[in-house]
């Protein structure tokens, strides 16, 4: 079995000395150390250097349930070669699960553009709310005014009711 590791690992196991061709053990396995990942340092608190990447097969054997979840990042060389990397790594897991052709797929591909459609459509469905609560506040508000003004205008018109004829009548009628 053979393990390539963050550099947290490297210089805590090995740190005056290259850990590559030397002996490991994890959880009572023993490893061969075949490379060190680049450091990529922290994020949102995490350390991203504190990780062991060992063969799939041997994880799912040592650490594997029927109801895993399993995720598996996949880059592409570059921006062209993007929609033919996903067709190639759809294609690699139907043959792996053997979904044969024809059948929806039991996996699936995550991509930063389903990510962004996912996100658009949860904002749309924050902004709806907020423009359905916005609309109904304003409404509300708008009724209130509606009934000031009503109560302004009946108390005006009594007033001016009892102040016509209290007034003085020309001599000419």
């Amino acid at each position: 079995m053979f393990v390539c590791w963050g550099t947290v690992w490297q210089k805590r196991c090995f740190p005056f000395g290259s850990p590559l061709g030397e002996r490991v053990k994890f959880d009572g396995i023993n490893y061969t150390v075949i490379g060190v990942l680049e450091a990529k340092g922290t994020m949102l608190g995490g350390n991203q250097d504190k990780f062991a990447v060992i063969p799939i097969t041997a994880g799912l054997n040592r650490y594997g349930r029927r109801w895993t979840s399993l995720s598996i990042l996949v880059q592409a060389r570059d921006a062209a070669s993007y929609d033919d990397t996903v067709e190639q790594v759809r294609g690699a897991f139907r043959t792996i699960r053997k979904v044969p052709p024809g059948e929806p797929d039991d996996f699936e591909v995550f991509s930063n553009d389903s990510m962004i459609t996912q996100f658009k459509s949860f904002t749309f469905a924050v902004r709806m709310g907020v423009v359905v609560v916005s609309s109904i506040a304003l409404i509300a508000a708008g009724i209130g005014i509606m009934n000031i003004m009503l109560v302004s205008v009946t108390e005006r018109t009594r007033e001016i009711g009892i102040r016509v004829p209290s007034a003085p009548r020309s001599a000419t009628s």
